[in-house]
């Protein structure tokens, strides 16, 4: 695991406890983020692999900038930055994954409850798509 890979793990492991907690991305753990990533994986990034992996962040940002909140423009933040240290294909295995998570739990929430809530945190299941895809 490089450092571009655990700074990720970090950022996402912080923003599933704020998301969790308080329904929210926490926008100063993505400043630090950037500035630790600038300081210490900046000079050995490639700009061929690394801009068309923010593609998908700035995507689900617009996505929810249009959709007014359908999902939230602070996981299209949080994907943005992880384009960083990650390339286009590993985010979109782990969104994929993310997605399919989510997915799995609203029906079980809407199954075992009948009623299905309108919101929940996405970033634990970003997480959870990011762990499998650094196992696999």
């Amino acid at each position: 695991m490089n450092a571009a890979q655990v700074l990720i793990l970090i950022l996402l492991l912080v923003n599933s406890v704020v998301d969790l907690w308080l329904k929210r991305i926490s926008l100063l753990s993505l400043g630090i983020y950037a500035l630790v990533w600038t300081a210490v994986c900046l000079p050995d990034s490639n700009w061929q692999i690394i801009l068309p992996a923010l593609v998908p962040g700035v995507l689900l940002t617009l996505i929810g900038y249009f959709t007014k909140g359908s999902i939230g423009m602070g996981d299209g933040f949080l994907v943005f930055f992880m384009g960083l240290g990650i390339s286009w294909t590993c985010i979109l295995a782990v969104l994929m994954l993310a997605f399919l998570l989510a997915f799995c739990w609203a029906v079980a929430q809407w199954v075992l409850y009948r009623s299905g809530q309108k919101s929940f945190p996405f970033v634990p299941f970003i997480l959870m798509g990011y762990v499998v895809v650094l196992i696999v």
